[in-house]
């Protein structure tokens, strides 16, 4: 046998919430300029609101969503380039859900 460590990492459950909104946003359930209401999200997502907030978080800092100030967020509005980047992005995290 090889020493390779080949443990699987557990996934957090604001990982899930991520890849779950992710999956919805490029699905188009959630179309660019809809609002992601954090009240009906968690009653969705059967999530408290820290993992939903670490998941929105997430998806403003890459750029699927942005932030209004006192508003709320909402799915970014995005151009050709941005559409082919979140499609590599799906690409990657469906090969790694295969891998668990």
């Amino acid at each position: 046998m090889s020493d390779l460590n080949l443990k699987v990492q557990p996934i957090s459950l604001s990982q899930r919430v991520y890849q779950a909104l992710v999956v919805a946003i490029l699905d188009g359930h959630f179309k660019p300029g809809d609002w992601l209401r954090e009240s009906f999200l968690c009653e969705e997502l059967g999530v408290s609101s820290t993992p939903l907030r670490e998941a929105l978080q997430r998806l403003v800092h890459e750029g699927l969503a942005e932030r209004i100030p006192n508003v709320g967020v909402r799915v970014a509005v995005l151009d050709t380039e941005d559409v082919i980047e979140i499609y590599d992005l799906r690409e990657y995290l469906e090969r790694l859900a295969i891998r668990l």
